[in-house]
């Protein structure tokens, strides 16, 4: 036994993390639950490590023959022949799923899987590291070690080693010249340290060349900021966009859909590199247009937007696919949604629950969906938390939904990084969606993850009301002392005990009390159907009385004051005549009746065009959102 002290062994990990979701749409948490249940009250038998193997080799070979039977039903009396035998492989090969024991996915005849790098000490195995395989190809990969974890059998508990001196790798050349190794390794470092001088100056001046000629750009386009300087990776040809219709129309400019030619590959970026060095295809595309003669302000609002959705890859936030900014008018390419925003869906669909379609479980707002729909925007909102990243402005208007009915996580106009602290403070006056903000959001100008729960509460709401506006009956300015106080959206009628329990969680006054993002994503991967249509009452909205925006003071001295807003008459018109434009638009969708315009705006006649309306707020296209007040 001594001789086999602190040998290293490899094995393959037996199972997932904890929190990723399988195929069946529960976490690898609650199945070895379940099993561990299973084994000590049902059979009496003790757990193996190797059950999530053989239950993942079940699912592989079920999940093949289902998709051989769908193919050809009567697949099923000739399965022993070479052409069913030949397809059933193939099947099985392009097999990938996630199971209990991580993805099944294979390359060969192998699988890829983690590896555990473990160590033998005192009479069991240490995990002292693991090796990640490469999906794309057989071999490769990424080890990472723990050596803290790895004990030494030293006398003091060093690195062994086999006690030679270092060879001494130039003494050919040190032979050559007549020279010590040492007087030869100086002459190298000579020789390579001038070198790199001299490409250190090469480089100095082909990149000040070429900044001199981005700065020539942006001091022609009225452009100083560093901002577009950072999107020039995402450039894209303007001859590879086409717009062919209008979406939406606004304060800013227009959004219109059309179609773009882009990379296959989406980890091409970069517009110095040649078009025919990768392979292009034509998508869906939503584009957002800045009106020609627009105010330097207008420009840097409209390019940060840009600028913060390259930082993010998930698939359940929209993706930047690119951006025209080397001549007017700037465009910033987004992918397609097909459905509009979440709020729209729902109030367009609130029929299906009035006539109970919403129970048949294809309906495409039964319970299973609807919460599916609100994990989406839970993972988005795990994954900005992950990343130090603070959305502020979480509601039904800015999520979107696509053709396979998947939401994702839109208008970045408000999100912040949270750089090295876990907070972003704004302590300013500006337009604020008051009726989804926390109450330290409200009273201190904190915005932290937690605020972003509170508010996803709030979307909570609206998707199990289909679309009702939170605190109806309140103005916005009531709503402020109403949420600073203690209180919150009332929690519907009718709704499950586990979903009201999730909903006064969110609501907690303390943010500490509130769950994680990921918390929350595990309770809707244990109840796949804790959503459903409660509808107290017909859909209404803040009669508004000319006198509803405010100014709510968040400088220093945090005092909880209301001030009469004192901006300009014009201005309060035109926020008037939007917020009743955005009143008329919900009613008409309850009421089935035709789209109208006016006061000098157009109604978008297309669901995407609805998301352009909301993020004028944001010095983009569209107008502010009658729930939006001055912070």
């Amino acid at each position: 036994m001594q001789a086999l002290e602190g040998h290293l062994t490899l094995s393959h990990a037996y199972f997932a993390n904890d929190t990723e979701i399988m195929q069946e749409g529960i976490t690898v948490k609650q199945w070895r639950h379940n099993y561990s249940v299973q084994c000590e009250e049902e059979y009496a038998v003790e757990e193996s490590d190797y059950a999530g193997y053989a239950y993942d080799a079940v699912w592989t070979y079920a999940l093949a023959l289902d998709k051989l039977l769908s193919e050809k039903p009567s697949s099923f009396q000739n399965f022993h022949t070479g052409p069913t035998t030949a397809r059933f492989v193939e099947i099985l090969k392009a097999t990938n799923f996630n199971g209990v024991s991580g993805n099944i996915q294979f390359v060969g005849p192998s699988r890829i899987s983690i590896i555990l790098v473990k160590q033998w000490l005192r009479g069991e195995y240490h995990v002292v590291g693991h090796f990640e395989p490469d999906v794309d190809s057989a071999d490769g990969g990424i080890l990472r070690l723990d050596e803290r974890k790895i004990r030494w059998l030293t006398s003091d508990g060093s690195r062994p080693v086999d006690g030679s001196s270092d060879p001494c790798d130039l003494q050919p050349l040190a032979d050559l010249l007549g020279t010590t190794c040492e007087n030869a390794m100086i002459i190298v470092n000579s020789i390579v340290l001038l070198f790199v001088l001299l490409m250190l100056i090469c480089c100095v001046l082909f990149y000040k060349r070429r900044y001199d000629k981005k700065m020539l750009r942006l001091r022609e386009m009225g452009l100083t900021n560093k901002m577009e300087l950072r999107l020039d990776g995402w450039e894209i040809s303007r001859d590879n966009v086409v717009m062919n219709r209008q979406l939406g129309k606004g304060a800013f400019g227009t959004v219109y859909g059309g179609e773009a030619t882009l990379p296959k590959d989406r980890s091409y970026r970069g517009p110095d590199k040649k078009r025919q060095e990768v392979e292009m295809e034509l998508r869906s595309v939503a584009v957002k247009t800045l009106k020609h003669n627009c105010t330097l302000e207008e420009k840097l609002n409209f390019l940060s937007e840009a600028e913060m959705m390259k930082q993010f890859n998930h698939k359940n936030i929209v993706q930047l696919l690119g951006v025209c900014t080397r001549s007017e008018p700037i465009l910033t390419v987004m992918e397609y949604m097909l459905y509009g925003d979440l709020k729209n869906f729902l109030l367009a669909r609130r029929g299906h629950v009035i006539d109970k379609q919403f129970m048949d479980e294809n309906n495409e707002v039964s319970s299973k969906k609807l919460t599916s729909m609100a994990r989406d925007v839970a993972c988005a909102l795990a994954y900005l938390a992950e990343r130090k990243y603070v959305h502020r402005d979480i509601a039904c208007r800015n999520c979107l939904v696509n053709a396979q009915h998947t939401v994702k996580l839109a208008d970045f106009g408000m999100t912040r990084s949270m750089c090295e602290n876990d907070y972003y403070r704004f302590n300013r006056k500006g337009m604020l969606p008051v009726r989804w903000m926390a109450p330290e959001s409200l009273g201190d100008g904190l915005f932290t993850p937690a605020s972003d729960v509170w508010s996803f509460g709030v979307l909570l709401f609206e998707i199990i009301t289909f679309g009702s506006i939170p605190f109806q009956g309140l103005s916005n300015a009531e709503v402020v002392d109403h949420v600073r106080h203690g209180s919150h959206v009332a929690v519907p009628h009718g709704v499950k005990g586990e979903l009201a329990e999730l909903l006064l969680s969110c609501w907690s006054y303390s943010p500490e009390k509130r769950p994680e993002a990921k918390e929350v994503v595990e309770r809707f991967a244990s109840y796949p159907r804790l959503i459903s249509p409660c509808l107290d009452a017909p859909l209404s909205v803040v009669q508004l009385d000319g006198q509803n925006t405010h100014e709510v003071d968040l400088n220093s001295s945090r005092k909880h004051s209301l001030l009469m807003n004192g901006r300009p008459q014009a201005l309060f018109q035109r926020a008037t005549s939007h917020e009743l434009a955005d009143i008329a638009e919900s009613e008409r969708l309850v009421n089935g009746s035709a789209p109208t315009g006016g006061g000098g705006w157009t109604v978008p006649s297309s669901p995407f065009g609805r998301h352009a309306a909301h993020n004028g707020r944001h010095g983009r296209p569209g107008h502010r959102h009658a729930d939006t007040t001055d912070v």
